[in-house]
Protein backbone atom coordinates (compact mmCIF):
# COMPACT_ATOMS: atom_id res chain seq x y z
CA UNK A 1 0.00 0.00 0.00
CA UNK A 2 1.15 3.24 -0.61
CA UNK A 3 2.14 5.91 1.73
CA UNK A 4 -0.53 8.47 0.98
CA UNK A 5 -3.13 5.58 0.86
CA UNK A 6 -2.14 4.32 4.14
CA UNK A 7 -1.86 7.72 6.10
CA UNK A 8 -5.60 8.69 4.16
CA UNK A 9 -7.16 5.60 4.99
CA UNK A 10 -5.75 5.18 8.93
CA UNK A 11 -7.47 9.40 9.54
CA UNK A 12 -10.41 8.94 7.51
CA UNK A 13 -11.23 5.05 9.56
CA UNK A 14 -10.47 6.99 12.62
CA UNK A 15 -12.54 9.79 12.44
CA UNK A 16 -15.46 8.19 10.55
CA UNK A 17 -15.72 5.69 13.74
CA UNK A 18 -15.41 8.71 16.42
CA UNK A 19 -18.05 10.90 14.63
CA UNK A 20 -20.61 7.83 14.04
CA UNK A 21 -20.18 6.79 17.53
CA UNK A 22 -20.39 10.33 19.52
CA UNK A 23 -23.52 12.92 18.29
CA UNK A 24 -22.30 15.48 20.62
CA UNK A 25 -18.95 16.92 19.15
CA UNK A 26 -17.11 14.68 21.25
CA UNK A 27 -14.26 12.57 19.35
CA UNK A 28 -12.18 9.36 19.97
CA UNK A 29 -8.01 10.66 21.07
CA UNK A 30 -6.46 12.27 18.04
CA UNK A 31 -3.93 9.63 15.80
CA UNK A 32 -2.18 12.66 14.42
CA UNK A 33 -0.40 15.18 16.46
CA UNK A 34 0.89 18.55 13.80
CA UNK A 35 3.44 21.22 15.63
CA UNK A 36 3.77 24.52 13.77
CA UNK A 37 7.23 24.47 15.53
CA UNK A 38 7.83 28.01 14.85
CA UNK A 39 6.52 31.48 13.29
CA UNK A 40 9.83 32.07 11.52
CA UNK A 41 11.02 31.79 8.05
CA UNK A 42 13.32 32.92 5.72
CA UNK A 43 11.27 33.00 2.76
CA UNK A 44 7.89 35.24 2.16
CA UNK A 45 6.14 32.95 -0.43
CA UNK A 46 3.58 34.58 -2.82
CA UNK A 47 0.99 32.31 -2.34
CA UNK A 48 1.22 31.52 1.82
CA UNK A 49 -2.00 31.70 4.01
CA UNK A 50 -0.01 32.33 6.80
CA UNK A 51 2.15 34.84 5.54
CA UNK A 52 0.41 37.97 7.39
CA UNK A 53 1.64 35.60 10.38
CA UNK A 54 5.24 34.91 10.15
CA UNK A 55 7.85 36.21 11.59
CA UNK A 56 11.70 36.90 10.11
CA UNK A 57 14.45 34.21 10.84
CA UNK A 58 16.24 36.42 13.18
CA UNK A 59 12.81 36.92 15.40
CA UNK A 60 13.22 35.74 19.24
CA UNK A 61 12.17 32.38 19.49
CA UNK A 62 11.06 33.35 22.83
CA UNK A 63 6.91 32.98 22.00
CA UNK A 64 7.98 29.44 20.96
CA UNK A 65 6.97 26.08 22.84
CA UNK A 66 10.07 24.94 24.45
CA UNK A 67 10.95 20.92 23.19
CA UNK A 68 10.02 19.90 27.22
CA UNK A 69 6.27 21.64 26.05
CA UNK A 70 6.32 20.02 22.84
CA UNK A 71 7.24 16.56 24.57
CA UNK A 72 4.69 17.00 27.34
CA UNK A 73 2.13 17.35 24.86
CA UNK A 74 3.08 14.56 22.85
CA UNK A 75 3.83 11.90 26.15
CA UNK A 76 0.30 12.99 26.60
CA UNK A 77 -1.20 11.55 23.79
CA UNK A 78 -0.02 8.39 23.15
CA UNK A 79 -3.08 7.54 20.91
CA UNK A 80 -1.35 9.92 18.35
CA UNK A 81 1.10 7.38 16.24
CA UNK A 82 1.71 10.18 13.74
CA UNK A 83 3.80 13.76 14.90
CA UNK A 84 4.04 16.48 12.16
CA UNK A 85 6.45 19.35 12.28
CA UNK A 86 6.24 22.37 10.01
CA UNK A 87 6.49 25.83 10.62
CA UNK A 88 7.28 28.86 9.28
CA UNK A 89 10.59 26.95 8.71
CA UNK A 90 11.34 24.62 11.29
CA UNK A 91 14.97 23.89 11.08
CA UNK A 92 15.00 27.28 12.28
CA UNK A 93 14.84 25.87 15.49
CA UNK A 94 18.09 24.57 16.53
CA UNK A 95 16.41 21.58 18.78
CA UNK A 96 14.20 20.74 15.41
CA UNK A 97 16.89 17.02 14.93
CA UNK A 98 16.76 16.66 18.72
CA UNK A 99 12.73 16.93 19.13
CA UNK A 100 12.70 14.68 16.10
CA UNK A 101 14.79 12.04 17.59
CA UNK A 102 12.82 12.40 20.58
CA UNK A 103 9.21 12.17 19.80
CA UNK A 104 10.13 9.32 17.11
CA UNK A 105 11.55 7.10 19.64
CA UNK A 106 7.91 5.53 20.01
CA UNK A 107 6.06 6.73 17.11
CA UNK A 108 6.24 8.48 13.99
CA UNK A 109 7.48 11.78 12.64
CA UNK A 110 7.37 13.85 9.94
CA UNK A 111 9.30 17.39 8.47
CA UNK A 112 8.06 19.69 6.37
CA UNK A 113 10.43 21.98 5.31
CA UNK A 114 11.69 24.50 2.81
CA UNK A 115 14.98 22.77 2.53
CA UNK A 116 17.54 25.57 2.31
CA UNK A 117 18.95 24.58 5.63
CA UNK A 118 19.39 20.85 4.71
CA UNK A 119 23.20 20.89 5.37
CA UNK A 120 25.25 17.83 4.54
CA UNK A 121 25.21 17.42 8.68
CA UNK A 122 21.86 18.04 8.72
CA UNK A 123 21.27 15.52 6.22
CA UNK A 124 22.78 12.53 7.69
CA UNK A 125 21.35 13.68 11.46
CA UNK A 126 17.84 13.22 9.38
CA UNK A 127 19.13 9.98 7.94
CA UNK A 128 20.28 8.66 11.14
CA UNK A 129 16.82 9.30 12.64
CA UNK A 130 14.84 7.09 9.65
CA UNK A 131 11.97 4.62 10.13
CA UNK A 132 12.79 0.95 9.46
CA UNK A 133 8.90 0.66 8.29
CA UNK A 134 5.94 2.70 7.05
CA UNK A 135 4.15 2.00 10.41
CA UNK A 136 6.62 2.12 13.31
CA UNK A 137 8.54 4.38 15.10
CA UNK A 138 11.36 7.03 13.40
CA UNK A 139 11.47 9.71 10.54
CA UNK A 140 9.13 8.42 7.85
CA UNK A 141 9.26 11.50 5.99
CA UNK A 142 10.67 14.81 4.61
CA UNK A 143 8.82 17.23 2.52
CA UNK A 144 10.29 19.59 1.11
CA UNK A 145 9.33 22.41 -1.30
CA UNK A 146 9.92 23.48 -4.69
CA UNK A 147 7.84 25.41 -6.64
CA UNK A 148 9.31 25.05 -10.29
CA UNK A 149 12.28 25.98 -12.10
CA UNK A 150 14.73 27.63 -10.46
CA UNK A 151 13.62 31.58 -11.47
CA UNK A 152 9.93 30.47 -11.21
CA UNK A 153 11.04 29.07 -7.40
CA UNK A 154 13.05 31.84 -6.78
CA UNK A 155 10.15 34.63 -7.62
CA UNK A 156 7.28 32.74 -5.77
CA UNK A 157 9.30 32.26 -2.53
CA UNK A 158 10.61 35.69 -2.51
CA UNK A 159 13.58 34.24 -0.61
CA UNK A 160 16.86 35.35 -0.77
CA UNK A 161 18.77 34.67 -4.08
CA UNK A 162 19.45 30.94 -4.77
CA UNK A 163 16.52 29.57 -2.89
CA UNK A 164 15.96 27.07 -5.26
CA UNK A 165 19.34 25.91 -5.48
CA UNK A 166 19.39 26.14 -1.74
CA UNK A 167 16.66 24.04 -1.50
CA UNK A 168 17.67 21.72 -4.18
CA UNK A 169 21.40 20.84 -2.59
CA UNK A 170 19.87 20.21 0.71
CA UNK A 171 17.74 17.51 -1.00
CA UNK A 172 19.96 16.07 -2.83
CA UNK A 173 22.12 16.06 0.15
CA UNK A 174 19.42 14.05 2.21
CA UNK A 175 18.97 11.56 -0.30
CA UNK A 176 22.85 10.80 -0.85
CA UNK A 177 22.83 10.20 3.23
CA UNK A 178 19.69 7.94 3.08
CA UNK A 179 22.06 5.62 0.07
CA UNK A 180 25.19 6.03 2.70
CA UNK A 181 22.84 4.60 5.30
CA UNK A 182 21.36 2.03 2.94
CA UNK A 183 18.04 3.37 3.95
CA UNK A 184 14.54 3.37 2.78
CA UNK A 185 13.14 5.99 5.19
CA UNK A 186 13.33 8.91 5.61
CA UNK A 187 10.79 9.13 2.14
CA UNK A 188 11.52 12.19 0.73
CA UNK A 189 8.68 13.88 -1.15
CA UNK A 190 8.85 17.41 -3.17
CA UNK A 191 5.93 19.85 -2.59
CA UNK A 192 4.77 22.21 -5.36
CA UNK A 193 1.76 25.04 -5.15
CA UNK A 194 0.62 24.98 -8.09
CA UNK A 195 -0.60 28.39 -9.37
CA UNK A 196 -0.66 29.96 -13.14
CA UNK A 197 2.88 30.85 -12.94
CA UNK A 198 4.40 27.31 -12.38
CA UNK A 199 1.98 25.42 -13.89
CA UNK A 200 3.77 25.19 -17.29
CA UNK A 201 6.73 23.85 -14.90
CA UNK A 202 5.15 20.72 -13.45
CA UNK A 203 6.47 18.84 -16.11
CA UNK A 204 9.74 19.72 -15.71
CA UNK A 205 9.79 19.76 -12.18
CA UNK A 206 8.91 15.91 -12.49
CA UNK A 207 11.34 15.52 -14.37
CA UNK A 208 13.51 16.58 -12.71
CA UNK A 209 12.88 14.85 -9.17
CA UNK A 210 12.63 11.77 -11.38
CA UNK A 211 16.34 12.03 -11.82
CA UNK A 212 17.22 12.11 -8.42
CA UNK A 213 15.37 9.67 -7.11
CA UNK A 214 12.43 11.48 -4.87
CA UNK A 215 9.96 9.15 -3.69
CA UNK A 216 6.93 11.64 -4.13
CA UNK A 217 5.52 14.51 -5.79
CA UNK A 218 2.84 16.41 -4.18
CA UNK A 219 0.65 18.90 -6.13
CA UNK A 220 -0.87 21.17 -3.87
CA UNK A 221 -3.86 23.17 -4.76
CA UNK A 222 -3.89 26.86 -3.47
CA UNK A 223 -5.33 27.71 -0.60
CA UNK A 224 -7.06 31.48 0.09
CA UNK A 225 -6.47 30.05 3.59
CA UNK A 226 -7.57 32.67 6.39
CA UNK A 227 -4.57 35.07 5.72
CA UNK A 228 -3.81 34.71 2.23
CA UNK A 229 -3.20 37.38 -0.41
CA UNK A 230 -3.62 36.55 -4.01
CA UNK A 231 -0.56 36.27 -6.41
CA UNK A 232 -1.71 39.55 -7.75
CA UNK A 233 -1.45 41.65 -4.26
CA UNK A 234 -4.59 41.90 -3.20
CA UNK A 235 -7.31 40.08 -0.44
CA UNK A 236 -8.57 36.62 -2.33
CA UNK A 237 -11.75 36.33 -3.23
CA UNK A 238 -12.39 33.06 -3.35
CA UNK A 239 -15.20 31.41 -1.08
CA UNK A 240 -16.86 29.81 -3.51
CA UNK A 241 -18.36 32.22 -5.05
CA UNK A 242 -17.86 31.48 -8.51
CA UNK A 243 -14.71 34.15 -8.86
CA UNK A 244 -11.73 32.81 -9.96
CA UNK A 245 -8.98 31.91 -7.22
CA UNK A 246 -5.99 32.34 -9.34
CA UNK A 247 -7.30 33.86 -12.71
CA UNK A 248 -4.06 33.56 -15.11
CA UNK A 249 -4.37 29.95 -14.77
CA UNK A 250 -5.99 27.81 -17.53
CA UNK A 251 -8.38 25.23 -17.13
CA UNK A 252 -7.72 23.29 -19.79
CA UNK A 253 -4.18 23.98 -19.84
CA UNK A 254 -4.26 22.29 -16.06
CA UNK A 255 -6.60 19.37 -16.80
CA UNK A 256 -3.66 18.46 -19.76
CA UNK A 257 -0.68 18.64 -17.25
CA UNK A 258 -2.43 17.13 -14.45
CA UNK A 259 -3.43 14.48 -16.40
CA UNK A 260 0.30 13.80 -17.70
CA UNK A 261 1.47 13.90 -14.15
CA UNK A 262 -0.80 11.97 -12.56
CA UNK A 263 -0.71 9.16 -15.27
CA UNK A 264 0.57 6.08 -13.26
CA UNK A 265 4.58 5.35 -14.38
CA UNK A 266 6.74 2.40 -13.74
CA UNK A 267 9.77 4.58 -12.29
CA UNK A 268 9.79 7.46 -11.28
CA UNK A 269 7.89 9.31 -8.44
CA UNK A 270 4.58 8.80 -7.08
CA UNK A 271 2.47 11.54 -7.83
CA UNK A 272 -0.79 12.47 -6.06
CA UNK A 273 -2.61 15.63 -5.28
CA UNK A 274 -3.34 17.50 -2.14
CA UNK A 275 -5.84 17.33 -0.81
CA UNK A 276 -5.44 13.22 -0.89
CA UNK A 277 -8.93 13.12 -2.34
CA UNK A 278 -9.52 15.83 -5.00
CA UNK A 279 -9.84 14.61 -8.85
CA UNK A 280 -8.44 16.62 -11.71
CA UNK A 281 -12.19 17.75 -11.80
CA UNK A 282 -11.96 18.96 -8.66
CA UNK A 283 -8.29 20.58 -9.35
CA UNK A 284 -10.11 22.67 -12.33
CA UNK A 285 -13.55 23.71 -10.85
CA UNK A 286 -11.16 24.77 -7.41
CA UNK A 287 -9.26 27.28 -9.45
CA UNK A 288 -12.19 28.24 -11.50
CA UNK A 289 -14.00 29.24 -8.02
CA UNK A 290 -16.58 26.51 -8.81
CA UNK A 291 -16.09 23.81 -6.25
CA UNK A 292 -18.25 23.98 -3.26
CA UNK A 293 -17.06 23.18 0.50
CA UNK A 294 -20.22 22.09 1.14
CA UNK A 295 -19.98 19.07 -1.44
CA UNK A 296 -17.19 17.66 0.49
CA UNK A 297 -16.31 16.31 3.64
CA UNK A 298 -13.50 16.37 6.86
CA UNK A 299 -12.76 14.21 9.43
CA UNK A 300 -9.94 16.60 10.04
CA UNK A 301 -11.42 17.59 13.53
CA UNK A 302 -12.03 14.18 15.09
CA UNK A 303 -8.65 12.77 13.84
CA UNK A 304 -6.01 15.13 13.95
CA UNK A 305 -4.65 17.86 17.02
CA UNK A 306 -2.54 20.97 15.84
CA UNK A 307 -0.79 23.38 18.24
CA UNK A 308 0.27 26.79 17.11
CA UNK A 309 3.98 27.94 18.00
CA UNK A 310 2.28 30.00 20.56
CA UNK A 311 0.87 26.85 21.94
CA UNK A 312 -2.66 27.37 21.26
CA UNK A 313 -4.54 24.43 20.15
CA UNK A 314 -6.23 24.33 17.19
CA UNK A 315 -9.06 21.90 14.62
CA UNK A 316 -8.15 23.43 11.54
CA UNK A 317 -7.40 26.65 10.62
CA UNK A 318 -10.47 28.19 10.64
CA UNK A 319 -10.60 27.40 14.78
CA UNK A 320 -8.79 27.07 17.97
CA UNK A 321 -9.39 27.01 21.23
CA UNK A 322 -7.27 26.28 24.76
CA UNK A 323 -3.36 26.67 25.06
CA UNK A 324 -1.05 24.00 25.86
CA UNK A 325 -0.26 26.03 29.73
CA UNK A 326 -3.70 26.04 30.45
CA UNK A 327 -5.05 22.54 29.94
CA UNK A 328 -3.20 19.45 28.50
CA UNK A 329 -4.19 18.73 24.57
CA UNK A 330 -7.21 15.81 25.91
CA UNK A 331 -8.66 18.26 27.89
CA UNK A 332 -9.01 20.94 25.04
CA UNK A 333 -9.75 18.04 22.09
CA UNK A 334 -13.04 17.46 24.03
CA UNK A 335 -13.92 20.62 25.56
CA UNK A 336 -17.00 22.51 25.43
CA UNK A 337 -15.82 24.79 21.85
CA UNK A 338 -14.40 22.34 20.15
CA UNK A 339 -17.33 20.05 20.53
CA UNK A 340 -19.41 23.01 19.15
CA UNK A 341 -17.49 23.02 16.34
CA UNK A 342 -17.81 19.63 15.79
CA UNK A 343 -21.63 19.67 16.17
CA UNK A 344 -21.38 23.00 14.36
CA UNK A 345 -20.11 20.69 11.16
CA UNK A 346 -22.54 17.76 11.75
CA UNK A 347 -25.49 20.46 12.02
CA UNK A 348 -24.96 22.59 9.11
CA UNK A 349 -21.90 21.28 7.10
CA UNK A 350 -18.58 22.65 6.05
CA UNK A 351 -18.05 26.53 5.69
CA UNK A 352 -16.90 28.50 2.74
CA UNK A 353 -13.35 29.41 4.39
CA UNK A 354 -12.87 25.54 4.07
CA UNK A 355 -11.97 26.12 0.01
CA UNK A 356 -8.45 24.69 -0.43
CA UNK A 357 -7.89 23.14 2.36
CA UNK A 358 -5.63 20.35 2.39
CA UNK A 359 -7.77 17.77 4.50
CA UNK A 360 -11.30 18.02 2.41
CA UNK A 361 -12.41 14.72 1.67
Amino acid sequence: MRRTDLYRALLGAHGRIGRGLFRDGRALPPVQLFFEATARCDQACRFCFYRGELQGPEETAAAELPAEAILGIVSALPSARLVSFSGGEPLLRRDMLELLGRVGADRGVSLETNGGRIDADTARGLASLAARALVGPGLLGVDISLHGRPQTHDWLVRGRAGAFTRAAAGLEALLEARRAAGQRFPLVTVKIVLTATNLEDLPWLLAWARQRGVDHLAIKLLDPGRTALSLQGGQSPLRGTGRRLDPGMDGARLRELLAEALEPRRTGPEVFMIPLGASIDDAVAHYQGRLDPRSRDCLNPWSRLSVLPSGEYYLCKIFGAGRAAEMSPLQAWNSEPFRAFRRGLLERGLPADCVGCCYLE
